[in-house]
């Protein structure tokens, strides 16, 4: 039975702040001694199980009343029937949002944190938690009530966002922050929060899990320093100590909190950890926080379910959409929430929407609002088993309806304006409505302070602009691997052939053994059709061969863009003739730069086709107009962009950008190549050598970075080369006349690089004899240049190769060898023709960062077990380092111990002039023992001691993946 005249605080505690204030917005309500009326009748609270912040209002003997089941639902019931009462609508409703919790990400920073914020008028402070106005916050929280949610997760600009708050009495070393800087933010941060909780929303702080300080490494004497690396994923006990200290106290000092969101980036797998720290400090709590695990690092599903079922108290997971890729480009999840599902069936699930940093098409502060895609997004999360719906957005787009506005920069309040639309969509979804247009043209209109048709332009423009981002990342997916140091960079879409893949590719992955790059939450072993097959990559288009011209092939994309630009400048023209000089200059500006980025984008399609039509010519004149159309096309796109353009269209490529997208020096490459247009060239020479690469580039559609090269990958390549080696030999026989010496020359080096990569595919073997036997120079073998088929090349280089002669093994010079002590396996490396000033003063200046780790690296796997590696990582002159193990289990899982400092090791290093030496003794005690003579132990090395792209040298080829347990040279003792 209903409660006939509760007392608000009584029945919903600190809430009842919240329940007060929504109330008070209902016309003809009024509240005395606890109680709410409607009109003079008693409005009555029923307590019901209604999940999902459910509700109903229904007529009553002596007025209405109220059923939900918390203060969330309750607050939402009381909002809607204020809604309903200003429309001149019933009072009755009946209404259960979609998706059973509803999060709303809302990113802060802390004062000291030196973090910028994103506006798209410039870099401004971003305002710190420590200044937001107490209505501010009040005002979001209400906001959110408006709009169905009921959590709040603050995203703070750090990874580590224990530092700038936490009191540190027992841990002074931990931090190099000032107190009063930390007790302001904490008193701000308890604020915040304490007000989310006014109106009944749990409440969360995100962090990255295994993140320490600098504080912290600089007492255990680690040798890394925070900027220049994360401080993060290290095996020590004192980290393990400080986090589980971080744990603790940040639910002693912030009350508010009612618990964590774990973000794995930074640590992936980290089960363990967990347990080791996180564990014990919620034992040594009054209750078990809330825990929403992010999916994104966790690929062990075995071994974290564990975790999760043991955790004491409230838990979720969580993931992005789209683990596959960081795009956003079609409206569908990815499916293996299933594996989850599965695994935790009883665990709540939440997948993310919203133009958050790379989780949506990396438009972060972007014009973007597509309704229809939205809607069909989130139909499929729920298609797919989502249970609940976490909303993200770098930027806060409720920030215009807040009041206390005024404190933040300029900039901040343009996404809001721009962009609501998009939490617009998502909020309309969760209630279940489709508004009609005239409803949504109106609430333009209200955002924009302007008339219904300036509204209509508006709304227009908006969705064909935003459709221009969709299109390029149809054409063009952006995948993650190729983010890491050692890649060329992402310069330009058409660069090379397989470097960026039409979406339709994501169908494909499974089909890609031993796959590694895309184990981001879960393995995908089998095909799925993910997305349509309705696109295709240019060299296929460009391929007479392949017949099938889907729906969406190159050329259709480029034509669509063209449409999107136009109808987006058609609308912003009528939105300017409609508002005259008042027409808002930063909306127009974003329109132009995704209109912008379409034009880009449209060129760079149309100049991929040429290029790779070079490649299937049938004769000379063909293959000079293909480069001549492309050079034309490329110094059409400098000239459109200019230095300006193309750096502002470089945000939407990838957050992780080179910044060296350069058409006009890409133009200038290929006329170098068709100066030769006139020289005396046997064009079937020139076809052979063009198919031998074709070939070889065909080898990166499935065979990518982080993908091991084995059993089928490697009888793949393998054909593939022999096919490429037979294209390069036919080239040099019918260059057999005197005056095509030099290019006869130029071939010769490519297919003695063909036969290198041959070469490649087995496992050298070298010999570790007695330290004493070796002279000072005996026995060093030669690194090779460590790549995945030139992976990220330019393509134009396979056509400027057959002119010029190119180095294709690298400039790096690097040796090593092995051989035993008595204390314990000795390494030594060497580096030759070098200016030692040079790269001493590169090694200073890279000190402390990720760039250190590629001093030396060095595999092994004593007694050959074929399954299993110990990693040992040394920093420049071995002044430091880690040693991490990682053993592959027969379903493909790994088992990794995080790295721990190295100790005990014996080095020294020394230098002259143009050369430097390292040598390195591991004790056999960490070994498991000294090995017999006859015995047969796994090695590999690698080094790369230039700290450049792309310069990785290697003994035994993993094809950029150093953490390869299958590519591993042989060392006998001898």
């Amino acid at each position: 039975m209903p409660h006939s005249s509760p007392a608000i605080d009584h029945l919903f505690g600190e809430a009842g702040h919240g329940v007060r204030w929504a109330a008070s917005e209902i016309p003809g309500a009024a509240i005395a001694d606890g109680c709410i009326t409607i009109d003079g009748q008693p409005l009555a609270f029923a307590a019901e199980n209604r999940q999902g912040g459910a509700f109903a209002i229904r007529g009553g003997a002596n007025g209405l009343v109220l059923h939900a089941n918390n203060a969330v639902s309750t607050i939402s019931g009381l909002l809607e029937l204020a809604r309903r009462r200003r429309a001149g609508m019933g009072d009755t409703c009946d209404l259960a949002p979609r998706f059973r919790t509803r999060m709303y990400k809302h990113e802060i920073v802390f004062e000291g944190s030196g973090a910028k914020s994103k506006a798209w008028d410039g870099s401004a402070p971003k305002l710190p938690i420590t200044d937001y106005p107490a209505e501010t916050m009040e005002g979001l929280c209400r906001e959110l009530a408006r709009r169905h949610f009921g959590a709040l997760v603050l995203y703070p600009g750090t990874y580590h966002p224990f530092e700038f708050f936490l009191g540190y009495e027992d841990m002074a070393h931990a931090t190099h922050l000032a107190h009063d800087l930390r007790r302001r933010n904490r008193e701000a941060l308890r604020r915040f929060l304490g007000i989310a909780r006014s109106y009944g929303l749990t409440t969360y702080l995100q962090h990255y899990v295994s993140h320490f300080t600098q504080g912290i490494a600089d007492h255990l004497h680690l040798g890394l320093k925070e900027g220049g690396t994360r401080l993060a994923g290290i095996s020590h006990p004192g980290v393990d100590a400080y986090i589980a200290y971080a744990y603790h106290q940040c639910f002693r000092e912030v009350p508010e909190l009612d618990g964590l969101f774990y973000n794995f980036e930074s640590g992936g797998d980290a089960a363990d950890l967990l347990r080791r720290t996180l564990f014990p400090a919620v034992a040594k709590l009054p209750r078990a926080p809330h825990a929403i695990f992010r999916l994104w690092g966790i690929s062990d599903v075995v071994g974290f379910s564990g975790l999760v079922r043991d955790y004491p108290g409230p838990k979720a997971l969580k993931h992005k959409p789209h683990d596959t890729a960081d795009v956003y480009s079609v409206p569908v999840a990815d499916a293996r929430v299933a594996v989850w599902k599965r695994a935790l069936p009883d665990v709540e699930f939440f997948f993310s929407n919203g133009p958050c940093h790379n989780c949506g098409t990396n438009i972060s502060n972007r014009l973007f609002t597509d309704r229809d895609y939205t809607a069909a997004l989130l139909q499929d999360f729920l298609d797919k088993g989502a249970d609940s719906l976490a909303f993200q957005s770098i930027s806060e787009l409720l920030l215009p309806l807040l009041p206390g506005k005024e404190a933040f920069p300029a900039g901040d309040h343009h996404p809001g304006r721009l962009n609501q639309g998009h939490l617009d969509a998502v909020v309309d979804f969760v209630r279940g409505e489709q508004p009609s247009r005239k409803v949504l043209t109106a609430r333009t209109a209200a955002r924009f302070g302007c008339s219904t048709r300036a509204a209509t332009a508006i709304d227009g423009a908006t969705l064909a602009a935003s459709r221009i981002i969709l299109d390029q990342y149809t054409q063009f997916w952006h995948g993650s691997a190729q983010e890491g140091y050692l890649y060329p960079g992402r310069l330009s879409h058409y660069q090379e052939p397989f470097f960026y893949a039409p979406v339709s590719f994501i169908n494909r992955i499974g089909a890609i053994p031993h796959n590694v790059a895309w184990r981001a939450w879960a393995v995908r072993d089998r095909v799925l059709r993910v997305v349509p097959e309705d696109t295709q990559a240019p060299i296929d288009f460009a391929n007479p061969a392949v017949r099938r011209k889907p729906a969406r092939h190159p050329l259709v994309m480029a034509a669509s863009l063209a449409r999107r630009v136009s109808e987006a400048r058609r609308h912003l023209a009528a939105y300017r003739a409609e508002t005259g000089p008042a027409a808002d200059p930063v909306f127009a500006g974003q329109v132009e730069l995704n209109c912008l980025l379409g034009e880009r984008i449209r060129r760079e399609i149309l100049i991929a086709v040429e290029l790779c039509r070079c490649y299937f010519v049938a004769d000379r004149r063909a293959f000079f107009a293909h480069l001549r159309r492309a050079r034309d096309l490329m110094l059409e796109t400098a000239k459109l962009l200019g230095e300006t353009g193309r750096r502002a269209t470089d945000s939407f490529v990838s957050v992780t950008t080179a910044k060296q997208f350069d058409p006009a020096a890409d133009a200038a490459a290929l006329d170098r190549i068709l100066a030769h247009a006139r020289d005396d060239i046997p064009f079937p020479a020139l076809q052979a050598y063009l198919r031998s690469h074709e070939r070889f580039n065909e080898i990166r559609r499935m065979c990518r970075p982080f993908v091991s090269v084995r059993e089928a990958m490697e009888r793949r390549n393998r054909g593939l080369l022999t096919q490429a080696l037979r294209q390069a030999e036919r080239s040099i026989s019918l260059l057999a006349r005197p005056q095509h010496a030099l290019l006869r020359d130029n071939v010769l080096a490519w297919a003695q690089h063909l036969r290198a990569e041959l070469d490649a595919l087995h496992m050298p073997a070298i010999a570790c004899p007695p330290a004493e036997s070796v002279a000072g120079d005996q026995g060093f073998r030669r690194l090779q240049h460590d790549q995945c088929y030139r992976w990220g090349e330019l393509c134009w280089e396979d056509f400027a190769s057959f002119f010029a002669r190119q180095d294709f093994a690298g400039p790096d010079n690097c040796d090593f060898r092995v051989a035993r002590t008595a204390d314990g396996l000795q390494v030594s490396l060497r580096e030759h023709g070098i200016d030692w000033a040079e790269r001493s003063a590169t090694w200073e200046k890279n000190r402390g960062t990720v760039n250190q780790t590629g001093f030396l690296q060095v595999m092994l796997d004593p007694g050959a077990h074929g399954d299993r590696m110990l990693h040992y990582t040394l920093y420049f002159r071995g002044e430091g380092g880690t040693v991490a193990s990682l053993q592959e289990l027969p379903d493909g899982r790994f088992v990794r111990e995080k790295p721990a400092p190295v100790q005990g090791l014996i080095t020294a290093f020394a230098n002259t002039d143009s050369t430097w030496r390292f040598d390195l003794t591991i004790p056999w005690a960490q070994l498991g023992g000294a090995p017999e003579p006859g015995a047969m132990w796994r090695l590999n090395l690698l080094s790369n001691p230039s700290v450049r792209r792309n310069r990785r040298v290697i003994w035994c080829s993993a094809y950029e993946w150093q953490n390869e347990v299958h590519r591993m040279g042989r060392m006998f003792i001898v």
